[in-house]
């Protein structure tokens, strides 16, 4: 700044003073955004959505693996639940930069077209997304994964859950909430499960087997509790760069009557 636009500065008082450098300081939070990072990504949440008939709203859950590409390109893999129906698909699009370090992602689904805005980390790196289109609300989480090093063995150890869902009674949803303790052994688990649905609490032990796909961190997971109850998930290993260790696993209830997406950390 030279002499001649201080003096001008001065002699226009504080006003002038602080939106000059309140603009400066504007341009400089924008220069700041971090350029993305590509990679993969498991992005998973829930919300509700517009119904099939007018005006209705059912609630969703989805379980998302995507890859940023450095073309500006993305591709992934979507599980969804829409009310007790379930639909899946492969999927490309498009990111683009917007303004205040926001992405905004462009997904080609078989039933439509979907935009998410993004926001992105220091590292430019995808932390959590909005889907806002007219009639939707639905919030999801990323983090980082790595691919074709997923093994059932990887989650080997004690694994812990707190979660929030939704079961179905009489055509109506109402809220659960769930604990978990698991102790996992080479696609075998063990736990126990303290829950409240509707109000009504319970305890049971449960066990299970998770299947994997073939080269994929997708799999399959089996459940029968100790009053004989069957529940069934999509599994997402969520693997770190080694390969050895799991940070945990992303799963999404299949049973029409329960909607749960839940994260469960590997200890």
């Amino acid at each position: 700044m030279n002499d001649v636009m201080r003096a001008a500065l001065l002699m226009l008082g504080p006003l002038a003073l602080n939106i000059v450098f309140g603009a400066i300081q504007v341009e400089a939070a924008e220069e700041a955004c971090p350029e993305l990072s590509n990679g993969h990504y498991a992005v998973w949440g829930k919300g509700w959505i517009e119904g099939k008939s007018s005006g209705d709203s059912v609630p969703t859950a989805r379980l998302m693996e995507e890859r940023w590409l450095s073309s500006g390109l993305v591709e992934g893999v979507l599980i969804e639940r829409v009310g007790r129906e379930e639909r899946r698909s492969p999927y490309q699009g498009r990111r683009r930069a917007s303004s205040g370090c926001v992405v905004t992602v462009e997904r080609h689904m078989p039933w439509g077209q979907e935009e998410a805005e993004v926001v992105v980390d220091r590292d430019g790196r995808p932390v959590y997304s909005l889907l806002r289109h007219q009639s939707d609300v639905l919030s999801l989480r990323w983090m980082s994964m790595e691919t074709g090093l997923c093994k059932s063995s990887s989650l080997n150890g004690v694994v812990l859950s707190q979660q929030m869902g939704l079961s179905q009674q009489r055509g109506e949803w109402y809220p659960n909430v769930v604990i978990q303790r698991e102790q996992w052994n080479n696609g075998a688990v063990d736990g126990v499960a303290l829950s409240s649905y509707h109000g009504k609490s319970e305890e049971a032990s449960y066990r299970g087997r998770l299947t994997m796909a073939p080269n994929s961190c997708w799999g399959s997971l089996r459940e029968v509790d100790s009053k004989g109850n069957r529940y069934h998930y999509d599994a997402l290993i969520v693997a770190d760069r080694s390969g050895a260790d799991a940070r945990g696993y992303i799963y999404l209830q299949s049973d029409p009557d329960d909607l749960t997406v839940g994260w469960l950390v590997r200890e």
